[in-house]
């Protein structure tokens, strides 16, 4: 049931992101810590609505939730740690926004 409802309010966000479309429209977001739960979720729905999504997770737990977002060819999926300052400066070069999962 908790899940379910994690999911649904994930999709929510996502549908109220549809209204500013215009102002996110072509725009980047980096998911920290995107390979875990909450992450497998958003990712898809992000990608799903036309966004670029950059993934920085250490994959520590073998998380294989995006895995069928992985052909999609607005996602790019970094591993490493989020608390590394180069890999994390690294990707916010492309990014223009970031959701902090990690």
């Amino acid at each position: 049931m908790k899940n379910k409802i994690i999911e649904e309010d994930i999709r929510n966000i996502c549908n109220d992101l549809k209204s500013y479309h215009s102002r996110f429209e072509g725009q980047t977001f980096l998911v920290t810590g995107g390979a875990g739960y909450i992450g497998s979720v958003l990712v898809p729905a992000l990608l799903k609505n036309g966004y670029g999504v950059i993934v920085l997770d250490n994959f520590l737990y073998g998380q294989t939730g995006l895995l069928h977002c992985v052909h999609d060819d607005a996602l790019t999926i970094a591993r490493g740690d989020a608390r590394d300052e180069r890999v994390l400066k690294e990707c916010l070069k492309q990014a223009d926004y970031i959701i902090p999962l990690a």
